[in-house]
């Protein structure tokens, strides 16, 4: 829910560090329900006749991972030409008030959501090692790593906006967005 909150007030504040940050929150959730759904489909006893489905469907949760990726690089690919374009030509930011006060807060809600994953999946590590399906482990390491990068944009905004209203140069937007790029 707060995705949304940043991603229209991305648009009403014109940073693209914010936008960037809301489209790799989008991202997490849907790779939460990518893998949800694959690890779902490959575990459900009706796809597990051997006659039927030789490879027992266990191949989506590798696709799972691939959508994924490929997401994240076309997000990453638009982040990078944006922040680009900002750099040569800058854009006035618009409520940096508001701007910290939203991204203070996306960073709060990034923050829990490490924590409850942290907390439910098992060994500080970020993945659980009750079962041995290393592809199930993979993905959950992927996800945790999401939610990390995730954790990570939040702050690199929250510091542009501070670096804006402290000095005026909307050049630290931009330069969030290029390392918020960098860590998706």
């Amino acid at each position: 829910t707060f995705m949304f909150v940043q991603l229209l007030y991305s648009f009403r504040s014109r940073s693209l560090g914010l936008l960037s940050d809301s489209l790799h929150m989008a991202l997490d959730c849907t790779s939460l329900l990518l893998g949800l759904i694959a690890l779902v489909l490959s575990t459900t006893s009706i796809y597990q006749n051997p006659d039927k489905f030789p490879f027992k469907l266990n191949y989506l949760e590798s696709l799972a991972g691939f959508t994924n990726g490929i997401l994240l690089i076309g997000i990453v690919c638009g982040i990078f030409v944006q922040a680009l374009e900002r750099i040569i030509n800058p854009i006035h930011i618009h409520g940096t008030n508001e701007l910290i006060v939203v991204s203070t807060l996306g960073l709060l809600v990034n923050l829990v959501g490490l924590f409850v994953f942290e907390t439910g999946h098992g060994n500080g590590d970020g993945h659980s090692h009750d079962n041995d399906d290393s592809s199930n482990n993979e993905n959950m390491k992927g996800i945790f790593l999401h939610i990390l990068a995730d954790t990570l944009g939040s702050v690199g905004v929250v510091i542009s906006t501070l670096l804006i209203k402290l000095t005026g140069w909307h050049i630290f937007d931009p330069i969030a967005s290029i390392m918020i790029a960098t860590l998706i």
